[in-house]
């Protein structure tokens, strides 16, 4: 796709952005990926290794020197995308040279049309522990949809939620979690919210099982926010999780409908070392 032919990113829908990525994601072409970049001042990251690519050229070189199976080229399948005021999340699945696929978080923050800010997060499928069946069901293989809602909205919403009042509302809310108390933290939660994770497969339905579900978790758990993203009905949370002292890198995505959370999607993505054939394309980050 010539430089030049990229259309306005910002001028997308939530339709018009998952055809857009669906073509893009699904190549990981190094060229078509560039001209979708900010010229200037683009970076990219992935917390997980604690790399940070710097320009659109960095990265560029980085993909055309990837050591791909030619036979089996990467890929990403979307399978869902949020669109808010230049934001987009993106929740899709990857393949790597033939390997087992995995989830991805895409977080693209967008300026001036393009492309000027990306987060990617990699999460690995795990099995559903037996011991919280009672309050979950299984998803179907290949959820969330992957057809979105017209002009974006899980639900008809009277009263849109600013992003002001996210922030408020999601600090809130991690201060209970920090103080223990786990009734007060799911008072943001509608009665009939839906909360998915899509690596296990499980969905939890509606405000009682969830606060169940959470009480009843048999591990010590530490948090540590890390970033806060916050749009109109949307929110966007990247925090660490450690479990009895172990770090596990995860992605919240909220969605609101007057002022209460209607749906949540968590993806868990474990840390790993940044591979040396790359580090003369990339920065470290602090952590």
């Amino acid at each position: 796709m010539d430089e030049q032919r990229v259309p306005n990113l910002e001028e997308m829908d939530e339709q018009e952005a998952h055809r857009f990525l669906t073509g893009l994601l699904s190549r990981l072409d190094p060229e078509e990926e560039y001209n979708a970049r900010h010229q200037e001042d683009y970076v990219m990251e992935m917390p997980q290794s604690g790399e940070r690519f710097r320009g659109r050229d960095n990265l560029r070189a980085m993909q055309e020197t990837y050591p791909t199976d030619p036979t089996a080229p990467p890929s990403i399948q979307v399978r869902r995308v949020l669109v808010r005021e230049g934001l987009w999340v993106v929740e899709g699945v990857a393949a790597y040279g033939g390997e087992q696929a995995f989830d991805v978080a895409l977080i693209f923050e967008l300026r001036d049309g393009k492309m000027w800010r990306d987060r990617w997060y990699f999460a690995e499928p795990f099995e559903a522990p037996e011991w919280r069946a009672q309050w979950v069901e299984r998803m179907s293989p290949g959820e969330p949809n992957t057809t979105p809602a017209p002009g974006g909205q899980i639900a008809e919403s009277r009263n849109e939620t600013d992003e002001h009042e996210i922030e408020r509302l999601i600090e809130r809310n991690w201060e209970k979690v920090r103080a223990g108390d786990f009734a007060g933290a799911h008072e943001w939660y509608a009665e009939d919210c839906v909360v998915e994770w899509p690596q296990s497969g499980e969905r939890i339905g509606g405000k009682e099982n969830l606060l169940a579900l959470r009480e009843a978790y048999p591990a010590g758990v530490e948090f540590e926010v890390r970033r806060v993203i916050s749009r109109p009905d949307l929110g966007v949370s990247e925090y660490v999780i450690r479990y009895d002292g172990r770090p596990v890198y995860v992605v919240a995505i909220v969605e609101f409908r007057d002022g209460e959370v209607v749906r949540e999607t968590h993806y868990f993505a474990d840390p790993f070392p940044p591979p040396e054939w790359r580090a003369q394309w990339v920065e470290r980050m602090e952590s």
